[in-house]
């Protein structure tokens, strides 16, 4: 589903505690956003998601929202160095960028919220280890 800013809880703050409990509500986000960006991505759409554009809504539903930072896939001008961060294959290979950025992004942005740290940088490797233990 999408929104626009009309959120209750970030999923940063959500899934502080990385239990059983948390993990249920990262996949449920998961799917909310995944089912969010086709529709978006069905309009020629890309967001560049971050963990902030992810919120659960009133109602409990999570949804995207910062709509706002969207913009058509052809005019999508990003910044290759500090996506480069996030690994993305397109940055690495110098591909051109897709609806798959959104994707990658997506569980980039879940993966930091359970962690509750940002992937990159000095600890990344550490992080990313504890990450496939989950």
């Amino acid at each position: 589903g999408i929104v626009e800013e009309m959120h209750q809880v970030s999923l940063w703050k959500d899934l502080e505690r990385c239990d059983d409990a948390a993990l249920a509500r990262a996949a449920c986000a998961l799917r909310c956003g995944l089912s969010g960006l086709a529709r978006l991505h069905s309009l020629g759409w890309l967001l560049c998601v971050s963990h902030e554009n992810l919120c659960l809504t009133y109602d409990g539903v999570w949804k995207l929202c910062g709509l706002h930072l969207a913009r058509p896939t052809h005019q999508v001008e990003v910044d290759r160095e500090k996506l480069g961060r996030h690994l993305l294959p397109e940055v690495l290979f110098e591909l051109p960028l897709s609806e798959k950025l959104d994707i990658w992004l997506l569980g980039w942005s879940i993966s930091e919220a359970l962690l509750q740290e940002r992937l990159s940088g000095p600890r990344s490797q550490s992080r990313v280890t504890q990450l496939r233990s989950l």
